[in-house]
């Protein structure tokens, strides 16, 4: 089976090569999109208010929910993919594609219409919904379930493109999606549509987001077919084989934030729902950041793993490892010390409580981040079970905490039981993959610099410090504040010799890779 120049030509690359590659273009394509939600965030809550802005978040939840329906298979379709790809095998790819878009319209088509039947259940017995919200809150709901259907079908040719490593290609359909999404949200709430207004804009532009995945995925796949003659239960069987941990894993870590939500709903009221989301907004920004870096790191792996070079393997996940510990742990700190003036230069007095779960929810999500490339690898070298076990852990620990301690500490309760369920976990992943992969705990501890988190923590006292010296906060002393924590890290790093001959040879490698980029 033929496939284009552009595709040959990315075959001579090395996989280390096309992961650095892939990392730079979600990068490039974050910083892009970043400024649209700084900006959206403020705006949706001034026009919606809190309670509107409360069941926009909790829409989320449902849609959340509802994508447990994919069972896992979308990781599994990125992963085949990959693999087949790697020996041009493009009519294993159609197979697979098929089996899944054929499964996704039974079994999503099957949840899709069970929420829909009990949507009022959800809006009202389960949601508490206040009663003169509740007609816009069922459309919103139905909104959302009939979008994420039609998201979910196509969302196989998005699999294709990242299994094919072509993370150019889906990031710039998701920048020019994400803009133009951005900027009919702010047409159809400043013509006054308000929540409605929102579900039938994400409807046009999920329509012309799945039209762009599908054109290009056909257009670099030369002979990809979508078929219903091209279903195969020996296919499905195998998705499924590799697919249920990633399912369970799933199942698991939806259970976990939603719940959160949905206690603080229950047990408090609306507005700290929507306390919630801005904090996890924000948290949300901060680790993609590192996260849309990682996630060529399932595809490389797979690749990796099916044509056995594990000594590239280490090499990557060692490279990972170090540079989070440099580099993430820093940012996380610089915005966990930053979190109050932040929310208040951003949306004004009265976010005390956002500034607390932005703070809470980084600490725990710092410790997942951590772990980061050994969760992915895992998956990529065909053992997610260890992630679902881990995600049950996380899941158990957080319900049981937040709804014990939602009782005495209220939404502390809620934000500690994220920490501790996420410390947990995390330890859990990182030590059987070092079991599994054999790689000694020494081994990873040499890549963290212990001058490098020392510093972080009394440049962090330093800042909490300088506190005292500001009466008014503003886009610019909170701007000099994090400049100046940079550089001095910066430099701290330099002169105490933390970055060392592999480093550089990295980032030396990572400047040839801008160059090929352009």
């Amino acid at each position: 089976m033929i496939m284009n120049n552009n595709s040959k030509h990315l075959e001579n690359i090395s996989t280390s090569h096309k992961f650095a590659k892939n990392s730079i273009y979600n990068v490039m394509g974050f910083i892009v999109t970043f400024p649209i939600l700084i900006l959206l965030t403020p705006y949706m809550l001034k026009v919606l208010g809190m309670a509107q802005f409360g069941i926009w978040a909790i829409a989320g939840v449902v849609t959340s929910y509802a994508q447990l329906s994919d069972m896992g298979m979308t990781t599994a379709i990125v992963k085949f993919v990959a693999e087949h790809w790697a020996k041009k095998e493009v009519d294993r790819i159609s197979k697979v594609v098929s089996t899944a878009f054929f499964s996704f319209a039974v079994v999503g088509g099957i949840v899709a219409t069970s929420i829909l039947l009990a949507r009022h259940f959800i809006v009202i017995n389960l949601l508490n919904v206040p009663p003169e919200m509740q007609p816009e809150a069922l459309f919103v709901v139905s909104g959302v379930i009939i979008i994420f259907y039609f998201n979910l079908l196509f969302s196989v040719y998005n699999s294709v493109l990242l299994g094919i490593q072509r993370m150019d290609v889906t990031n710039a359909i998701m920048m020019v999606s994400k803009v133009l999404r951005a900027l009919g949200m702010w047409f159809f709430l400043a013509a006054g549509f308000g929540l409605k207004g929102l579900i039938w804009n994400g409807a046009i532009f999920s329509a012309l987001t799945i039209g762009a995945n599908v054109y290009f995925s056909k257009r670099l796949t030369v002979g990809l077919k979508v078929n219903p003659f091209w279903f195969s239960f020996s296919e499905l069987k195998g998705i499924i084989k590799y697919s249920a941990n990633i399912f369970a894993a799933k199942l698991t870590g939806l259970a976990q934030d939603p719940i959160n939500k949905i206690i603080i709903a229950a047990y408090l009221s609306l507005p700290f729902v929507a306390f919630y989301e801005v904090g996890g907004r924000v948290v949300l920004m901060v680790r993609q950041v590192f996260q849309i870096a990682l996630s060529p790191l399932l595809p490389a792996s797979s690749e990796l793993s099916s044509v056995q070079n594990r000594k590239e393997l280490e090499k990557i996940y060692f490279a990972l490892s170090r540079m989070l510990y440099l580099f993430a742990v820093p940012i996380f700190l610089l915005v966990i010390v930053l979190a109050e003036p932040l929310m208040q230069v951003w949306l004004g007095d009265g976010y005390k409580w956002a500034a607390r779960a932005i703070q809470f929810l980084l600490i725990g999500n710092l410790f997942s981040l951590l772990v980061t490339p050994q969760y992915i690898i895992l998956q990529g070298v065909g053992k997610p079970k260890i992630n679902t076990i881990a995600h049950a852990i996380a899941t158990g620990v957080n319900i049981v905490l937040a709804i014990v301690l939602v009782h005495y500490i209220g939404f502390y309760g809620v934000l500690t039981g994220v920490i501790f369920s996420s410390l947990i976990s995390s330890l859990f992943i990182d030590y059987f993959f070092r079991r599994i992969v054999d790689i000694e705990l020494k081994m990873y501890l040499h890549q963290i610099s212990t001058l490098s988190i020392l510093s972080c923590i009394v440049l962090s006292g330093v800042l909490i410090y300088s506190f005292r010296f500001i009466n008014v906060w503003n886009f610019g002393n909170l701007t000099g504040l994090a400049v100046g924590f940079s550089l001095l890290y910066l430099t701290i790093l330099t002169f105490g010799r933390v970055i060392n001959a592999k480093d550089r040879e990295l980032l030396k490698g990572l400047f040839k890779v801008l160059n090929f980029l352009k």
